[in-house]
């Protein structure tokens, strides 16, 4: 689970800002329209997470085949997640991120979305879409889109403003609503013990909070003297992630306790960040579990790092 962030920055151009707000307001008031529904008694790893960007220019031109493009320009490189009720989460991604995880996100159907335009006389339309095959390419984003034959009317007409079956082609700035999807916790959603964590490791702890740990998929090679063991796993790179560390005296316990599900551990001694004198540092032993207080330059130890939220 991620920390809810400040959604947007002053540098942010002030038409770009204005979209993203609209459409937050749109989805939260219309998401239900797309496919979010009412959600009661789900468990948190069932979260719904709904997509938002912006842009200052674009398009919808025909393709040679007939088949229709959306083009975006001067598009904000952040895009606004958020979560559908009823839990309450919020998050920015990259542009680049999006178009990387598209297939595994919307890997059983592609998503609908809703385009809104924004005239600069105030005046809003949309047009609701079926989004697929994001590129990023020359400073355009692109996405292939199929105009929606029956558009919804009710509160998203009067959220969004006059909605149409076709848009006009060329457009100044513009919100892209996307529908919901559930996460992975590797993509970034709810974790529970077990999962495979963004890092790549194995999530180990979770707390009523939604918090997660996760410990690196196997022992970092050799064995390692307290401080090159607390470099080392400040190094580790697991996942792309740069918040590797060792993990506490308290976290060392836990993933003896949770050995079961996170694959070979090796009997003898491992380090945690834990220290107990100037000279001396917590180590837990893996064959029976014993912590004992160890001198930091014993270089006979081994490392197994961990990371989380």
């Amino acid at each position: 689970m991620v920390y809810p962030r400040l959604l947007m920055s002053g540098s942010v151009r002030s038409s770009t800002a204005f979209g993203v707000a609209l459409a937050l307001a749109f989805g939260m008031a219309a998401g239900w329209l797309l496919g979010g529904g009412e959600q009661s008694d789900i468990d948190a790893s069932q979260e719904s997470w709904l997509f938002s960007h912006t842009a200052d220019a674009g398009e919808i031109r025909e393709r040679a085949d007939g088949s229709l493009e959306l083009v975006l320009r001067s598009f904000d490189e952040r895009v606004t997640a958020f979560v559908d009720r009823p839990f309450r989460d919020a998050k920015i991604e990259t542009v680049e991120w999006l178009v990387s995880a598209w297939d595994d996100l919307f890997a059983e159907s592609a998503p609908n979305a809703v385009l809104v335009e924004h005239d600069p006389d105030g005046v809003a339309r949309s047009v609701v879409v079926e989004l697929s095959s994001p590129r990023l390419s020359g400073g355009e984003l692109t996405y292939a889109v199929t105009v929606l034959d029956a558009v919804p009317e009710g509160r998203l007409a009067r959220v969004a403003g006059e909605s149409h079956e076709n848009p006009v082609r060329s457009f100044q700035t513009v919100s892209l609503f996307i529908d919901d999807v559930t996460l992975s916790c590797a993509q970034g959603g709810a974790c529970v013990v077990g999962d495979t964590g963004p890092g790549g490791g194995v999530v180990f702890f979770v707390n009523n909070s939604g918090k997660y740990l996760e410990a690196a998929p196997a022992d970092l090679a050799g064995l390692y003297p307290w401080n090159d063991a607390v470099e080392a796993a400040r190094s580790y790179q697991g996942g792309g992630k740069s918040d590797w560390r060792l993990p506490t005296k308290d976290e060392l316990n836990e993933l003896y306790e949770q050995k079961p599900i996170l694959g070979v551990f090796k009997p003898g001694y491992y380090w945690s960040s834990s220290v107990s004198s100037s000279t001396n540092a917590w180590v837990q032993t893996f064959d029976i579990g014993f912590q004992t207080s160890y001198g930091k330059s014993n270089s006979t130890v081994r490392v197994r790092p961990v990371r989380g939220s």
